[in-house]
């Protein structure tokens, strides 16, 4: 994985070249998370879908990505999570 910046760099150029609203209206049209009465409310399936690229993309393991998203700015932004969002933990992901 590169520094910071050239990571900052290639979400930038991701977010140019994929138009992330068909994929979002597929995802949130098939993607029916249940309804709990406790705990935790369902994440949106964008920022799962986001998660699982980061995995792809860089290869990681399947509690990198939440590490990563929880700790780096860039990978908040990516997945559309604000630095003190909760983030999907590994289990979740899996």
């Amino acid at each position: 994985m590169g520094s910071a910046s050239s990571t900052s760099q290639f979400f930038k150029q991701i977010n140019t070249i994929i138009d992330w609203k068909p994929i979002e209206e597929y995802l949130v049209t098939h993607y029916k998370p249940g309804k709990k009465q406790r705990g935790q409310k369902a994440y949106h399936p964008m920022i799962l879908f986001k998660m699982q690229l980061i995995s792809v993309w860089y290869g990681l393991s399947d509690v990198k990505p939440e590490d990563l998203t929880k700790d780096c700015i860039s990978f908040c932004r990516i997945c559309d999570l604000e630095l003190m969002d909760s983030v999907p933990d590994h289990s979740t992901l899996s």
